[in-house]
């Protein structure tokens, strides 16, 4: 499964440049991860360390029900 994301990661980095070209200098691309399970955990510390470089370009999002999970996504977040 980690597998999986790695290579979604890698990429969604190829279309993310390719957006990012195509829009110009001052656009920023949204990264959305839905849940807090373990995977979307793994998924949004992933994306903030890969796209730590671009972080003025790219920004994460996560969305869930629920507040707990919520605060640990924000743990990672800092």
């Amino acid at each position: 499964m980690m597998r999986f994301l790695f290579e979604a990661f890698f990429m969604y980095d190829k279309i993310l440049q390719a957006l990012l070209k195509e829009r110009g200098e001052n656009s920023v691309c949204k990264i959305l991860v839905v849940g807090t399970g373990g995977l979307a955990l793994w998924a949004l510390r992933i994306a903030s360390y890969h796209f730590s470089n671009m972080r003025d370009r790219v920004t994460t999002t996560i969305a869930t029900l629920k507040d707990d999970g919520l605060l640990i996504a924000q743990e990672f977040q800092r």
